[in-house]
């Protein structure tokens, strides 16, 4: 009898070390950025401004809604910056504030990955892990 042995442990701990999981994880931050900023854009974020806030933002030439979106930095400044293992999702820091209701601001959370970007990363890890479990 013989036995034939048509994996690599080897080579799949090196793929998940090398690039795998950063590459989940980048994945993961794009898709929570994308998702954030639509969520400001589109006018996802609750709860909406009051009538009072939207005339004095027209008054000011600004956009009355959505809430978050009034001169766009905000928006703008939801950024990802990939690195090997991991990746930093950064934005001006009054934007976790609101996210949070901390401070003088309203709870609004807008935080959060675009809808089946999860679902993505899970199919695309898991044609990886095949692709590098094979010898």
């Amino acid at each position: 009898m013989k036995i034939k042995i048509n994996y690599s442990a080897g080579k799949l701990a090196k793929a998940l070390k090398k690039d795998m999981i950063g590459k989940a994880v980048n994945s993961y931050a794009l898709g929570t950025q994308k998702g954030s900023r639509n969520n400001i854009f589109q006018g996802k974020v609750k709860p909406d401004i009051s009538e009072k806030t939207k005339d004095a933002r027209e008054q000011r030439g600004l956009l009355r809604s959505p809430p978050l979106l009034a001169t766009g930095t905000l928006f703008n400044s939801i950024k990802v910056k990939p690195l090997k293992t991991k990746a930093n999702l950064t934005m001006k820091e009054y934007g976790y504030f609101h996210h949070v209701g901390e401070g003088k601001n309203r709870e609004r959370p807008f935080i959060e990955a675009e809808e089946g970007t999860f679902n993505e990363i899970l199919k695309q890890f898991k044609a990886d892990l095949i692709k590098n479990i094979i010898k």
